[in-house]
């Protein structure tokens, strides 16, 4: 996921092919989770974390991102916070 969140903040000059390739990479881990008996060194949180950094890396993704994300949503995967 950072290899992709630092193309996708480096490179202002790709083509809307290569965002779309790029996405396509990404987007289908969302929303991700991990069982716990194949847990290593890479918490839940931080692969959330760095998924996310990927759907903000570019506001070219905006136009594929928000469409998914509020589909998702109308599907009944909600957005959970940890209340404390």
């Amino acid at each position: 996921f950072d290899t992709l969140t630092k193309f996708l903040e480096t490179y202002r000059g790709i083509t809307a092919d290569v965002v779309e390739k790029a996405y396509q990479a990404f987007y289908s881990y969302f929303p991700i989770t991990v069982p716990r008996k194949l847990q290593t060194g890479v918490s839940t949180d931080d692969l959330k974390l760095r998924l996310r950094a990927c759907f903000s890396s570019s506001h070219r993704l905006a136009k594929l991102a928000f469409p998914f994300l509020i589909e998702k949503l109308d599907q009944g995967y909600g957005v959970t916070v940890a209340v404390k």
